[in-house]
C-alpha cells in the first residue's frame, strides 16, 4: 500500500507539471511591424526561409538584416521602420527561427551563410548589398565572406556587426577562452549530442513566460541602463517561441565560431562595429578585436551601459550608426560619379 501511494504521488507530481507546462507553453504573438512583401526563399537543402521585403524590386542598394540567435526578423523593427522610407530593405527569419523551417537538426554557421547568399540571389539580384547582423547574424555575415570574398566589393558595399564577435580570444577571461578551445576540437560535441537527443523531452516540460526566466533574460541580454519592464517582456516572448532543437542546433557552432580571416577581407568597404560595455553574451572586447583587425574601415561604436539587445534596446543610437554607415558609402559613391 505504501509503495502504491508513493507511486500514485510520483505520477501525480508529473502529471501536474505537464498540466503546468502546458498552461505556460504559448508565449504568445510576438509584435512585428508589417512588411509591403513576404516570400518564401528556398536554402540549398530544402528549408523554407520566410523573408519580407519593403522597397522597389530594383533599387540601387538593399539593406539586408540579419537576426540573432533564438530571435526572428522582428528583432530589427526600429531600425527597419527608420530605413524603409529611404531604402530598400529585406529581412528573414534564419532556419528553424520565427516562421522559417529546418529540414535536418543538425546545423552550422557556415550553412547560415549559404542561406544568407540563397536570400541576397533572390530578393537582390542587382544594385548594391548592405549587410546588417546581430550576434548570431553577424557571424552569418562572417561566414558567407569567408565562403564568398569575391562579393565584397562588387555587390557587398559595406557591412554592419552589431553586438558580434568573429572568434576571438579575449585576455582576462580564461574561461570564455577554454570553452572556445574545446569547442573548436570537437570536444563537446557528446554533451551537445545529448542535448540534441534529450530536446524533445525537454520541449513537452518546458516552461515558458516564468519570471525566473524574464529574470535570466533580464541578467543576460540588458546591460545597467537599456532595460524597460516591457522590452524585456517581450524579448522573452521571442527568445521563447524557438524549440530547444534550435538551440542545441547552433550552440555549438557558436561556440567553435572563427571568422577572424574575414576581417581582412572587409578592410575594403565601410564596416560599423557596434556593441553595449555591458553586453554579457559578447564582450566589448570582441568588438575591439573586430575593430582593430578592420583597421581604418570600421567605425567603433560602444555605447555606455547597454547590454546584448542593443538593436532594440538603443534604437536610435543604432539606427543612427547605421545611418553613417551608409553615408560613408554614399561618400565613396561621389568621386566614382564624377569620374
Amino acid at each position: 500500500m505504501r509503495r502504491f501511494s508513493w507511486l500514485a504521488g510520483l505520477f501525480g507530481c508529473l502529471a501536474a507539471m505537464l498540466v503546468w507546462a502546458r498552461r505556460t507553453r504559448d508565449p504568445g504573438p510576438v509584435p512585428s511591424m508589417p512588411a509591403r512583401e513576404t516570400l518564401t526563399v528556398l536554402a540549398e537543402d530544402g528549408a523554407r526561409l520566410h523573408v519580407e521585403v519593403d522597397g522597389p524590386a530594383y533599387a540601387d542598394r538593399t539593406v539586408v538584416f540579419v537576426h540573432g540567435v533564438l530571435a526572428r526578423a522582428a528583432e530589427w523593427d526600429a531600425q527597419w521602420g527608420a530605413l524603409r522610407g529611404t531604402e530598400r530593405v529585406v529581412r528573414y527569419d534564419h532556419r528553424g527561427h520565427g516562421d522559417s523551417t529546418m529540414p535536418r537538426p543538425a546545423s552550422d554557421i557556415d550553412q547560415l551563410g549559404r542561406d544568407l547568399r540563397c536570400v541576397i540571389d533572390a530578393v537582390a539580384p542587382t544594385g548594391d548589398v548592405v549587410l546588417v547582423g546581430h550576434s548570431m547574424g553577424g557571424m552569418a555575415i562572417l561566414a558567407l565572406v569567408t565562403q564568398q570574398p569575391e562579393i565584397v566589393g562588387p555587390r557587398v558595399s559595406a557591412v554592419a556587426l552589431v553586438g558580434t564577435g568573429a572568434g576571438h580570444d579575449i585576455p582576462g577571461h580564461p574561461i570564455e577562452n577554454a570553452v572556445r578551445w574545446l569547442a573548436r576540437r570537437r570536444l563537446l560535441d557528446p554533451l551537445m549530442w545529448v542535448l540534441r537527443q534529450a530536446a524533445p523531452g525537454i520541449e513537452m516540460v518546458r516552461p515558458r513566460r516564468t519570471l525566473g526566466m524574464r529574470g535570466l533574460v533580464r541578467a543576460l541580454l540588458f546591460g545597467r541602463v537599456d532595460a524597460s519592464r516591457d522590452l524585456v517582456i517581450q524579448t522573452q516572448a521571442m527568445l521563447e517561441q524557438p524549440p530547444v532543437a534550435t538551440l542545441a542546433a547552433f550552440q555549438g557552432a557558436l561556440l567553435r565560431l572563427d571568422k577572424r580571416a574575414a576581417l581582412v577581407t572587409l578592410r575594403s568597404v565601410p564596416v560599423a562595429v557596434v556593441c553595449g560595455d555591458a553586453d554579457r553574451l559578447t564582450r566589448v572586447e570582441h568588438s575591439v578585436a573586430m575593430a582593430r583587425d578592420l583597421g581604418a574601415a570600421a567605425e567603433l561604436t560602444v555605447l555606455a551601459g547597454a547590454g546584448h539587445s542593443i538593436a532594440q534596446s538603443t534604437p536610435a543610437e543604432v539606427t543612427g550608426a547605421l545611418r553613417r554607415l551608409l553615408a560613408r558609402v554614399d561618400d565613396q559613391r561621389q568621386p566614382a560619379r564624377a569620374g
